[in-house]
């Protein structure tokens, strides 16, 4: 097995250090949230509908997914 040479070792470590000196670190959540109350107001806001029958679905109009 034969050793890297220095020149190729050296672009390696260069790659490293300027990958972490450019990236930014992420943040895990939003600089400024929304209150409670907006968030409360805003689900509340979302449209539901209630379940409906499943008359008229059959599997066979779906042959793709059957395995």
């Amino acid at each position: 097995m034969t050793r890297p040479s220095s020149a190729v070792l050296l672009i390696g470590v260069l790659a490293a250090a300027a990958t972490h000196v450019t990236t930014s670190p992420a943040f895990a959540s939003p600089l400024n949230p929304p209150a409670l109350t907006t968030v409360r107001s805003e689900l509340a806001a979302i449209a539901t509908k209630a379940e409906t029958s499943s008359a008229g679905y059959s599997r066979a109009l779906f042959p793709h997914w059957m395995s």
